[in-house]
């Protein structure tokens, strides 16, 4: 959420996030920006920003934002001869006994680093993903 820079007299903001009909308060923001955490794919959200000084408080439109979620697999085709692309092609882990793999122009091939390729060209945007490593989450 983005409020204005130069208001006279201004004291902070409150702002309100509204999705599924419950909204959610930020009281207190006294900064001109703030970052909503926790937001889900594919979920649409409705912001207001309210601006609080001593000649009274005036909501902001709404801003309206929708999330989406794009479908992203590994690419078994691309992975490094020791690395194994489970099933579902959503997850990978290193398995030295697989040298067995065919040879393939998309295949990392690196000795140094082991590499797996995924469907989605992503060039732009905030993304998140969650990878676990030896048990624990990075």
């Amino acid at each position: 959420m983005l409020a204005p820079k130069n208001s006279p007299q201004l004291l902070g903001f409150a702002g309100l996030c509204n999705s599924a009909d419950s909204w959610m308060i930020v009281p207190n923001i006294k900064q001109n920006h703030y970052t909503v955490h926790g937001l889900q794919s594919g979920t649409k959200y409705i912001f207001i920003v309210k601006a609080i000084n001593q000649a009274g408080s005036r909501s902001s439109e709404p801003g309206k934002l929708k999330t989406n979620s794009q479908p992203f697999k590994l690419d078994p085709k691309s992975a490094h001869r020791k690395l194994k692309v489970s099933h579902d092609n959503l997850t990978v882990e290193r398995d030295e006994s697989s040298s067995k793999k065919s040879h393939t122009p998309e295949r990392f091939t690196s000795q140094g680093s082991y590499g797996v390729a995924g469907n989605v060209f992503i060039d732009s945007g905030r993304h998140y993903w969650e990878v676990v490593i030896s048990g624990s989450t990075w």
